[in-house]
């Protein structure tokens, strides 16, 4: 009865020591999966954070031509309304010009006639 109950304890305990190792076996295989696994997701991380990253960089980007243009914008009307100026200053400036060649024209017409109304005036005093 020893020797029975002998070697079915020696049967039991390589029985176990067998369904150790293929759980040992299935853990070291589950383990490699996950780390299979992470190392998929971290080299997926990765290249979202590196999309995210050349989107806020294009964003950034965008919005400095977008100040650029507005700036732009600015200074083109800023010249607008200064050339808007320059051509009203030049056309006050014509019309002064015309205006007083007018007036020189009428006072020089003005002061003939005032002239020749005086020696028409002496003319009939020394002919009278």
């Amino acid at each position: 009865l020893d020797s029975h109950t002998g070697g079915r304890h020696a049967a039991d305990e390589s029985e176990r020591r067998e369904r150790e190792k293929e759980k040992e076996k299935e853990w070291h295989e589950m383990t490699e999966r996950w780390s299979g696994m992470r190392g998929q997701l971290d080299s997926h991380t990765e290249h979202v954070r590196q999309q995210a990253l050349l989107m806020v960089q294009a964003e950034t980007e965008r919005q400095h031509a977008e100040e650029k243009r507005w700036h732009a914008g600015q200074a083109l009307a800023a010249a607008v309304m200064e050339a808007a100026r320059a051509e009203d200053s030049r056309q006050y400036a014509e019309t002064l010009r015309e205006q007083a060649h007018v007036a020189r024209t009428s006072q020089h017409h003005t002061l003939r006639l005032d002239f020749a109304a005086l020696r028409d005036e002496q003319d009939g005093m020394l002919d009278g």
